[in-house]
């Protein structure tokens, strides 16, 4: 391996970040709002089945 590509090897991606940005922040916002429209559909769902079975 020659010296330049070894330099290459050893640098680090600029793409990837080690500190923490806001963009973790606003998937802690992100999962809060599936968590709550998973549970309005898990309820809308079981009050329909409800409905649906008090009418057999």
């Amino acid at each position: 391996m020659s010296n330049l590509e070894y330099k290459k090897s050893k640098q680090k991606n600029p793409h990837t970040h080690t500190t923490k940005t806001h963009e973790d922040q606003s998937l802690k916002g992100t999962f809060v709002s599936v968590m709550l429209l998973g549970t309005f559909i898990v309820v809308a769902w079981v009050g329909i089945f409800y409905l649906f079975i008090s009418r057999l």
